[in-house]
């Protein structure tokens, strides 16, 4: 059932009131909004009810540790068995910043076994329709920005400090500082319903764009130095991550946020791809400008999504060489 009506369902809101175990999901890599949407889903139902839990299929960034709530979230490589066990068992289950059950990695299969009402609140397009209500708004800004307006829909008084500052954190940081995707008004009428309760902005912005490690600035003026290659034929710039480089400047969670973003800077370019080496795969994040749909690309070339502007997704390669290669084929080809 889509949610995106003024008159909140009476299906939904007896199944909320009486829900005994509630389990909040998110992504894997959980990002800014990954981890504010379902810190400001917990910070409201866990008033609710005894049981209610937050649950993601890996660890996050270290800035992002001081959101309200986020010190009680399980993640699925430390605790396996718990994690897995809670989303069973759950009554209700809220799926916060994604909405096709393959973001969430190597939960996806446990996620489609629950028998739980499953309650998608997301921003990205196309979702998959896995879950029995959903509120996709490719509008808003953040999963965050969602999660207001059903807060809202749900209980008119749903407001405190500490949800008011997941959600600004969640705006904040998948807006870039309200840089990208933030010509709506109603976004800074919700920040500004936020900013009445008193949040400190300043410590917030302070908290997830200023407490960088020394290594990580050292790699990034080591890879935009180094490393950075532009195709300016096809107005396109990457940067590869390799293992080594990961290795030889101590890299940690979170410590390449917002790399993508830096080449959108430079005059003529209109397409960023940051790319990780992992264990198994590259991954890949993706930035856009004037017009490019980086959504499609991903969707078409690298099993996986977002937005026009920006996505994520991955390549399956044995080495750098041979995904350097990959890359610089597809985007030859999607871009001319």
């Amino acid at each position: 059932m889509n949610l995106q009506t003024n008159i909140f369902p009476e299906s939904l809101r007896k199944i909320l009131s009486e829900a005994k175990r509630i389990a909040i999901v998110s992504h894997e890599h959980p990002d800014g909004d990954a981890v504010s949407s379902a810190t400001a889903i917990y910070n409201y139902f866990s008033a609710k009810t005894e049981n209610c839990r937050i649950v993601m299929p890996n660890d996050f960034p270290e800035f992002l540790k001081n959101i309200p709530g986020s010190d009680r979230i399980i993640n699925h490589n430390d605790s396996k068995t718990e994690v897995e066990r809670t989303i069973l068992e759950a009554d209700v289950i809220f799926c916060t910043d994604f909405n096709d059950e393959k973001r969430v990695g190597k939960l996806s299969e446990t996620l489609i076994k629950a028998q739980g009402v499953k309650i998608m609140l997301d921003h990205h397009p196309s979702p998959s329709g896995f879950a029995a209500y959903f509120y996709s708004d490719i509008e808003a800004c953040s999963a965050s920005e969602v999660v207001f307006e059903f807060l809202q829909k749900y209980d008119a008084n749903f407001l405190n400090k500490e949800i008011a500052e997941c959600i600004f954190t969640g705006i904040l940081t998948d807006t870039i500082c309200f840089s990208v995707n933030s010509s709506r008004s109603r976004t800074f009428e919700i920040s500004a319903e936020l900013l009445k309760l008193g949040i400190d902005k300043d410590r917030i912005y302070g908290d997830v764009f200023n407490k960088f490690s020394e290594n990580r600035i050292r790699l990034s003026g080591y890879l935009f130095n180094r490393k950075m290659i532009i195709l300016k034929d096809l107005k396109a710039a990457y940067v590869i991550l390799s293992k080594e480089d990961q290795t030889a400047y101590d890299f940690q969670s979170g410590d390449s946020e917002g790399f993508v973003n830096i080449p959108l800077s430079i005059s003529g370019v209109d397409v960023s791809i940051f790319i990780q080496e992992k264990t198994d795969f590259f991954k890949l994040s993706l930035r856009s400008r004037n017009g490019v749909d980086v959504n499609l690309m991903a969707r078409q070339y690298f099993e996986g999504g977002g937005h026009k502007y920006a996505a994520g997704g991955r390549i399956y390669a044995q080495d750098i060489g041979e995904a350097e290669n990959k890359l610089i084929e597809i985007l030859k080809k999607y871009l001319k």
